[in-house]
């Protein structure tokens, strides 16, 4: 079932939480696990820890903390180096204690709207932006849910670890430190200096929209050329549907008639800005839009990211009732540049699709929206827009929440679940968040597969597979001796933790990690340091984790920018993991 679970994780035959559940019932369902066996982790309290994280991160992102933080750290740095500086070293601190995901979703719009001000490209930004909130994440138990995960495995196996708050932070720190000189001088010569339309070979970067030449049409009898619709700038007419007929790339005497749906790819700005008001043309998606419950200067225009385990995924806009659900439009579809040669009502959902919305201004606030997209912003957004939203006192009270956290935690005054969700009801005592938010920021997905993982461990360790494949792990690295045992652990979780997502790569290799100890002369405690940091090396894709699809799509990167910027980072991280955790003994049993 290892194997089995490895393999279509790998291929995304479906989506990881429903493949956890499936190994699961196979496991009860052959005897390999009894039914309280199976649901043991979903009583765990790091379970429930985790899930009241989720909240604290969207109670901390209604507080405005960050993005009074930002305002105020920022500034008018004078040059690419100063102001990577500026941006990086606060995010790491905060991403201590927020998750990778809720600090990118609150400081997208933001950075985007700063470089912009201070005339650096946003490709230069985003990537060392999302890769200092992991490298900051690896500090503290909280910083990642795949470090809890860790720490609630450990301390529920047959010989229980206990890991401390900041028990990952003498490693975490320096590998940060190195990381953060990579990312400044790196970012000059390894990512594109494009401008926020642009992404790799200077192409634009594409949304797909379909136009339609309505009844009594001006446009109707022209050529492309005489209707203009060749000389929008920016702007490519990439095909045209005449009822069952198909031109691809039509020349510019090509002519128009009543009832063509026209497909166009370019920068969203343009899109809006001057395709949307060609005369003669009216966007396909206007006849849906006209039955949204509100009126026009009652709506917003936003971006959005599918979320790769979002239920819009592999499924269309028909299927899902977007418009029924969410009250609102999809303009606009962006997939990598891909030009999308079907109408928008058509187009399957795949995780990191960008999105262009027209919806009322009770859409960032849906039930549903938290879980199926991982970024939501106004289109053209500007920082003042960002920070003229919640009250200083707001801030205030999340930055005592943190402090309680930490101090609290470290001190193991209080345990860390109590004192999360003590802070997340004192946020919604105060206002700052309400109950269904609350409720609505916890990813079902990711508890589904940290409530399975303590069952797949004691499934792995009660078959003997674990013991096995350690074994095999040993015979392998153990003419490296220590080093080698370490370097192997770290290699193989840190390549699952890219291919898949950390919480994948935890669960699958840490009843392996956990047995090795026992014949090696590696405690358990630079195990479990060295799992913490290979699983936050999940750097060099940008599905991996959902921070990474969300600077994908702010920075215009692709996957060939995550592998080029990602690569030195991991092999930096592992180089300083390793030896620090050999050399220093710190991580004695």
């Amino acid at each position: 079932m290892l194997g089995f679970l490895l393999v279509t994780l790998m291929s995304e035959v479906a989506s990881a939480p429903f493949l956890f559940v499936f190994v699961l019932v196979v496991l009860m369902a052959t005897g390999v696990l009894s039914v309280d066996e199976a649901l043991e982790g979903f009583g765990n309290s790091d379970v429930v820890t985790i899930a009241a994280l989720y909240s604290l991160a969207k109670g901390i992102q209604q507080s405005t903390l960050l993005t009074y933080a930002v305002k105020y750290l920022l500034g008018r740095p004078g040059s690419l180096y100063s102001a990577l500086l500026r941006l990086c070293i606060p995010v790491m601190v905060l991403s201590t204690m927020l998750s990778s995901t809720s600090i990118i979703s609150i400081l997208a719009p933001v950075v985007n709207s700063w470089s912009g001000s201070i005339g650096i490209a946003p490709s230069l930004i985003f990537l060392p932006l999302g890769y200092s909130s992991i490298l900051g994440g690896s500090w503290t138990l909280i910083g990642a849910s795949a470090n809890l995960l860790v720490a609630s495995l450990a301390s529920h196996a047959d010989e229980p670890t206990e890991l401390g708050f900041f028990d990952a932070a003498p490693v975490g720190i320096p590998v940060a430190i190195v990381g953060l000189i990579y990312l400044v001088v790196g970012a000059k010569f390894l990512l594109p200096n494009k401008k926020a339309t642009d992404i790799e070979g200077g192409n634009i970067r594409k949304y797909s929209t379909a136009m339609h030449l309505p009844t009594g049409s001006s446009a109707a009898g022209k050529s492309i050329a005489a209707a203009k619709l060749s000389e929008i700038p920016g702007v490519q007419l990439f095909e045209i549907q005449r009822g069952t007929q198909v031109v691809a790339l039509p020349e510019d005497d090509y002519i128009l008639e009543e009832g063509d749906v026209l497909f166009f790819s370019g920068a969203i700005e343009t899109v809006l800005e001057k395709l949307y008001k060609t005369r003669g043309l009216l966007p396909v998606a206007s006849a849906q839009a006209s039955k949204l419950s509100k009126r026009a200067n009652k709506r917003v225009l936003l971006t959005a990211i599918v979320s790769k385990d979002s239920r819009l995924v592999g499924r269309t806009c028909t299927e899902v009732r977007f418009r029924q659900r969410y009250n609102a439009v999809i303009l606009a579809v962006h997939r990598g540049g891909e030009d999308l040669n079907m109408p928008i009502t058509e187009v399957e959902f795949d995780g990191g699709d960008g999105l262009v919305i027209e919806a009322t201004r009770a859409f960032q606030s849906h039930q549903d929206v938290e879980q199926d997209f991982v970024l939501v912003s106004p289109v053209g957004a500007k920082m003042s827009s960002v920070l003229d939203t919640g009250f200083p006192y707001h801030a205030g009270i999340a930055v005592v929440c943190i402090l309680f956290i930490a101090l609290t935690s470290a001190a193991k005054v209080v345990p860390l679940s109590l004192s999360v969700i003590a802070s997340v009801i004192v946020m919604i005592m105060c206002r700052i968040l309400t109950t269904r938010q609350a409720f609505g920021a916890i990813s079902i997905g990711s508890i589904t597969i940290i409530g399975i993982s303590l069952a797949l461990s004691t499934a792995l360790v009660n078959t003997h597979v674990a013991h096995n494949v350690a074994a095999t792990l040993l015979s392998i690295f153990h003419y490296g001796g220590q080093i080698g045992i370490l370097s192997g652990i770290f290699f193989t979780t840190a390549l699952l933790a890219t291919l898949v997502s950390p919480q994948a790569a935890v669960s699958l290799i840490f009843p392996i990690a956990y047995a090795i100890p026992a014949d090696s002369d590696v405690t358990r405690r630079e195990m479990l340091v060295t799992l913490i940091m290979a699983a936050n090396c999940s750097v060099m894709t940008p599905w991996s984790r959902s921070s990474n699809l969300m600077i994908s799509e702010s920075g215009g990167y692709s996957t060939k920018h995550f592998l080029i910027f990602g690569a030195p980072l991991s092999l930096i991280m592992m180089l300083i993991t390793i030896p620090f955790i050999y050399y220093v003994p710190l991580y004695i049993d």
